[in-house]
């Protein structure tokens, strides 16, 4: 059964990623920095 446990860990391991891709997809992009004031 040795097999089934890896492959648990592995689909363990895989959620967790996911999770944090979609994390990362959901944060907003950051603002675009303000022009420069005319000179």
């Amino acid at each position: 059964m040795a097999t089934l446990e890896k492959l648990m860990k592995a689909f363990e391991s895989l959620k967790s990623f996911q999770q944090q891709q979609q994390q990362q997809q959901q944060q907003p992009p950051p603002p675009p920095p303000p022009p420069p004031p005319p000179q």
